[in-house]
């Protein structure tokens, strides 16, 4: 009988069966989604606590608000749309996008081509290694995306 190293609820490695991995794989799918559900549950209670609260005090949905654009905005922004409709090639994996104000707030992680291509590099330099990037990403038919 083939068997298979996973950890089990405790996080202990143990050796299983591999007829009772699909037992085991099922038993953590139903973990996460309980824990999706609190998490999405606690959000909404409160949401609705911060209109419950509006008169009172804005400050709950001021929270709620804060929270929603570092949980989803912030990630959308600089995870999803620089991945979108990628290509084979290491020049179209992905995308970089040049200006001020928007790689500003999002700390300089719109150079996400440059990172792409030198993950060694620190953040805090991708801007600089993109200007010297400049002439072989013209070279290579590569247009950064200008936004503001």
């Amino acid at each position: 009988m083939r068997q298979v190293l996973v950890k089990d609820r405790d996080e202990a490695v143990v050796m299983v069966p591999l007829d009772d991995m699909r037992e085991f794989v099922y038993d953590k799918i139903l973990q996460a989604r309980r824990r999706l559900l609190a998490e999405a549950a606690w959000a909404m209670f409160v949401v609705i606590g911060g209109f419950a609260l509006w008169p009172t005090t804005r400050a709950l949905l001021l929270y709620a608000g804060l929270v929603y654009s570092g949980v989803w905005v912030f990630p959308l922004l600089t995870v999803h749309l620089p991945h979108r409709n990628y290509g084979d090639t290491p020049f179209t994996q992905t995308h970089t996008l040049r200006g001020h104000i928007i790689p500003a707030l999002f700390l300089e992680l719109t150079h996400h081509l440059e990172h792409h291509l030198y993950p060694q590099i620190p953040s805090h330099n991708l801007a600089r290694l993109s200007r010297r990037l400049d002439p072989i990403f013209r070279e290579a038919g590569v247009m950064p995306r200008r936004v503001p």
